[in-house]
This record gives C-alpha cells, sequence and structure tokens, in this order.
C-alpha cells in the first residue's frame, strides 16, 4: 500500500555526551496512509515535538529516515518542505502576519512554495475566492479581507491560520496542539473545523495533543508515545470505542507506570471522568 509518510528507525539525542544527555526519540517507525488523520498523545518528555519538529525540519534526526511519497526528506531544509508539509502552531500569532490584511495573509499562503512567494497585494480574481474559503468557517471574515490579522481573535486567527495552511494541498498538514492556546469554545470551533477540511480534503494530517478526549474523539488512528517510543496505536472500531478511563489504563499496562496525573495530558473533562 502506498504510504504519505514513512518513518523508519528515527532517533535523536539532545546534550549528547553531557551530563543532561537525553535520547528523546529512540528508533521510532510509522507510517502513514494518504487521507489518514492521527492523533499522537504522550505526557511530557516523551517525543511529541521532537517528532514533528524532525518531520517539518526544524530538527534534524541522528539516525533513521523520513520520507514523504517516496522522497526521502531526512534532511531536506526546512524552506524546501514548506510546499508539502504545512504546519498549524499552538500559538494562533506564529502562523499569521498579525500586521498584514487577512486577504495579504491568503494571498501569501496561496503562494506557498513559489517563486515572489511574498509579493504583497492581492488580484482582484483572487478575492472570490478567499471569500468563498472564508465563509465556510461562518466567522464572518469573509466581509472583513481588508482587517489585519492581530484585530481578529484567537479562534478566528486560528481558523484562518488553518485554511492558509491547506490552501496549497500540501501532502502533510502537521497540526502542533493548535487548540492548546484557546478557550473551551474557541477550541470546538477549530476543532470542528479540522475536521471538516481534513474529511473534505482527504488530507493526510498528524495532530499533537495533550488533550485525551480530543485524540479519542477526531482522527482515524490514536498514537502515545511514552520516553520516546510509541507504546499504544490503536485505530479504526477499536479507537472508536475507546473511552479516556480505558486509555489510561492501557498507557498504565504499556509503561507499568501506576500513576497518571498529568494535567497536561490528561484534560480536566479526562480528568473528572476518572
Amino acid at each position: 500500500m502506498n504510504q504519505t509518510l514513512s518513518i523508519v528507525g528515527l532517533q535523536k539525542t539532545f546534550e549528547r555526551g553531557q551530563a543532561l544527555e537525553k535520547q528523546v526519540l529512540k528508533q521510532v517507525s510509522l507510517t502513514l496512509a494518504p487521507g489518514e488523520f492521527i492523533s499522537v498523545i504522550g505526557s511530557n518528555g516523551a517525543g511529541k515535538s521532537t517528532l514533528i519538529n524532525c518531520i517539518a525540519g526544524a530538527v534534524t534526526a541522528d539516525n533513521g529516515t523520513i520520507r514523504l511519497d517516496g522522497e526521502d526528506i531526512t534532511k531536506k531544509r526546512t524552506d524546501l518542505r514548506a510546499k508539502d508539509v504545512a504546519r498549524v502552531f499552538q500559538d494562533p500569532k506564529l502562523g499569521t502576519a498579525g500586521h498584514l490584511s487577512v486577504e495579504e495573509n491568503l494571498a501569501i499562503a496561496d503562494r506557498r512554495g513559489q517563486k515572489n512567494r511574498f509579493k504583497r497585494g492581492v488580484h482582484g480574481s483572487d478575492l472570490a475566492r478567499f471569500r468563498e474559503k472564508l465563509a465556510v468557517l461562518d466567522l464572518g471574515l469573509e466581509s472583513r479581507l481588508h482587517a489585519p490579522a492581530d484585530t481578529l481573535s484567537g479562534g478566528q486567527r486560528q481558523a484562518l491560520t488553518l485554511i492558509m495552511a491547506t490552501m496549497q494541498r500540501p501532502k502533510l498538514l502537521l497540526l502542533d496542539e493548535h487548540t492548546a492556546a484557546l478557550d473551551p469554545k474557541a477550541s470546538m470551533m477549530v476543532m470542528q473545523l479540522t475536521e471538516q477540511l481534513v474529511r473534505e480534503m482527504k488530507q493526510t494530517t498528524m495532530m499533537i495533543t495533550h488533550n485525551m478526549e480530543n485524540a479519542i474523539r477526531y482522527g482515524d488512528r490514536l498514537i502515545m508515545l511514552h520516553d520516546g517510543e510509541i507504546v499504544i496505536d490503536v485505530r479504526g472500531e477499536a479507537k472508536k470505542r475507546l473511552t479516556v478511563a480505558e486509555l489510561v489504563d492501557r498507557f498504565r499496562h504499556a509503561t507499568g507506570d501506576a500513576v497518571v496525573s498529568d494535567r497536561q495530558v490528561l484534560s480536566g473533562e479526562a480528568l473528572a471522568a476518572m
């Protein structure tokens, strides 16, 4: 079967040879099929951020390979991956240029991977397309094309970032705890938009999250990292039947850890359900 993303034997150690040496990824191997939407969860220090940074090119792995549609991108520069690998960060401010208008931000995203992609100005023929894309958000942004991005709320700005990240239909979409900085209402809105875009576009997606409920509710597959290794990998009907309590039990069984109380792993609702 064709794989959009193939990771084999990925390893990464920080502070090598020093007192604080830490092996963050230990022979991680993982594949994503075309259109697959996976959630990756784990406690602080599990290796989630390092994994997504290696895929995005922000961190270079010590060993192992990362292939995207068969191409080895393990050491490919971040800017050269930009058209094929899109990323949405936790901070809504990182995905948009605050001093530029909504339409200017969309225009830049529309030119991702092209020469002169930072050219300012928007062609009239693009405006109707931008309005159409924004209208699906039901946030009124289609009538605020000239508004600076920094005048938007956090939820509006993250929704705009999602639209921007998927405009060029990247081969892989990376969601890096993209709702963690939002209030519950905005978080729910952005997650619903995420689900809608991913499904309609059949977009291959990896979502890093600390929220077990979101990890269970969204996506085709759930992976849990612990101490740099994949300890849980569940999909299909088995994933749909999962509860937070069952996921915690699986984590305890897989790691031998009798204490799972990290509130950055469990959402408030999850803790209440235990």
